[in-house]
């Protein structure tokens, strides 16, 4: 969560990685990793009336990649969309 109350985008192939790593096969953490890629892509620019703009690419890239979870680990993603903070 300090990830992304930081904006650490940069930050989401190691996290990629780490999803798929045994050491890290924890369903915590998997709902850490899910939660920070929703953040991420939820990051809009913002245009001058306070309404949503463009999604950045760090927003798109991480779209995609909630998808390739969402389509390995459906569970996991779920129970972590579940308690997401909007």
């Amino acid at each position: 969560a300090d990830l992304a109350r930081w904006k650490d985008w940069e930050i989401q192939d190691q996290l990629m990685s780490m999803y798929d790593d045994e050491r890290f096969d924890v369903p915590s953490i998997k709902r850490q990793i899910v939660r920070f890629l929703f953040y991420c892509s939820e990051d809009y620019e913002r245009n001058a009336d306070g309404t949503a703009g463009a999604r950045p690419p760090h927003a798109e890239a991480a779209l995609k990649k909630l998808a390739i979870l969402e389509e390995k680990d459906p569970k996991s993603v779920t129970n972590a969309r579940r308690y997401l903070i909007r």
